[in-house]
Protein backbone atom coordinates (compact mmCIF):
# COMPACT_ATOMS: atom_id res chain seq x y z
CA UNK A 1 0.00 0.00 0.00
CA UNK A 2 1.33 2.90 -1.08
CA UNK A 3 0.01 5.13 1.56
CA UNK A 4 2.39 3.52 4.16
CA UNK A 5 5.31 4.66 2.55
CA UNK A 6 4.00 8.20 3.38
CA UNK A 7 3.19 7.62 6.67
CA UNK A 8 5.31 10.46 9.11
CA UNK A 9 4.50 12.46 12.07
CA UNK A 10 2.72 15.42 10.58
CA UNK A 11 0.00 13.11 8.55
CA UNK A 12 -0.23 9.64 11.22
CA UNK A 13 -3.19 11.03 12.95
CA UNK A 14 -5.14 11.73 9.86
CA UNK A 15 -4.23 8.77 8.32
CA UNK A 16 -5.54 6.68 11.40
CA UNK A 17 -8.65 8.12 11.34
CA UNK A 18 -9.00 7.45 7.48
CA UNK A 19 -8.41 3.84 9.07
CA UNK A 20 -10.79 4.19 11.43
CA UNK A 21 -13.49 5.72 9.27
CA UNK A 22 -13.12 2.90 6.48
CA UNK A 23 -12.10 0.15 8.38
CA UNK A 24 -8.58 -0.49 7.06
CA UNK A 25 -7.11 -2.75 9.75
CA UNK A 26 -3.69 -2.68 7.53
CA UNK A 27 -3.43 0.95 7.79
CA UNK A 28 -4.78 1.24 11.50
CA UNK A 29 -1.91 -1.51 12.23
CA UNK A 30 1.05 0.73 10.43
CA UNK A 31 0.24 3.65 12.18
CA UNK A 32 0.31 1.95 15.55
CA UNK A 33 3.58 0.46 14.68
CA UNK A 34 4.99 4.14 13.51
CA UNK A 35 3.62 5.51 16.78
CA UNK A 36 5.22 2.58 18.87
CA UNK A 37 8.86 3.75 17.05
CA UNK A 38 8.37 7.27 17.72
CA UNK A 39 6.16 8.05 20.35
CA UNK A 40 8.57 9.17 22.12
CA UNK A 41 9.95 11.91 19.50
CA UNK A 42 6.10 12.96 19.32
CA UNK A 43 5.67 13.54 22.65
CA UNK A 44 8.40 16.02 22.96
CA UNK A 45 8.31 17.72 19.50
CA UNK A 46 4.37 17.61 19.15
CA UNK A 47 3.33 17.20 22.96
CA UNK A 48 0.13 19.12 22.04
CA UNK A 49 -0.81 16.75 19.80
CA UNK A 50 0.49 12.89 21.27
CA UNK A 51 -1.82 14.16 24.09
CA UNK A 52 -5.26 14.40 22.14
CA UNK A 53 -4.21 10.64 20.47
CA UNK A 54 -7.85 8.87 20.50
CA UNK A 55 -7.78 6.54 23.55
CA UNK A 56 -8.17 3.51 21.39
CA UNK A 57 -4.96 4.32 19.16
CA UNK A 58 -2.98 5.15 22.48
CA UNK A 59 -4.39 1.75 23.70
CA UNK A 60 -3.08 0.04 21.36
CA UNK A 61 0.02 1.75 21.37
CA UNK A 62 0.91 0.88 25.18
CA UNK A 63 -0.08 -2.34 24.59
CA UNK A 64 2.31 -3.45 22.10
CA UNK A 65 5.16 -5.59 23.39
CA UNK A 66 7.32 -3.54 20.80
CA UNK A 67 7.38 -0.13 22.73
CA UNK A 68 10.60 0.80 23.50
CA UNK A 69 10.76 4.21 22.46
CA UNK A 70 9.54 5.22 25.98
CA UNK A 71 10.47 3.91 29.35
CA UNK A 72 7.90 3.18 31.58
CA UNK A 73 8.25 6.26 34.12
CA UNK A 74 7.40 7.75 30.72
CA UNK A 75 4.42 6.80 30.08
CA UNK A 76 3.02 7.43 33.83
CA UNK A 77 4.00 10.97 32.80
CA UNK A 78 2.15 10.69 29.72
CA UNK A 79 -0.87 9.38 31.23
CA UNK A 80 -0.71 11.74 34.05
CA UNK A 81 -0.33 14.57 31.71
CA UNK A 82 -2.58 13.52 29.53
CA UNK A 83 -5.87 12.62 31.60
CA UNK A 84 -7.90 12.51 28.80
CA UNK A 85 -6.06 8.98 28.28
CA UNK A 86 -7.70 7.38 31.26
Amino acid sequence: MIVLQELSSVNYLELYRVADLFHLPALEEAVVGFLVEHLSELSQSRQDEALQLPYRLLREVLKSDRLTSLSEEEIWKCKEEGGRWS
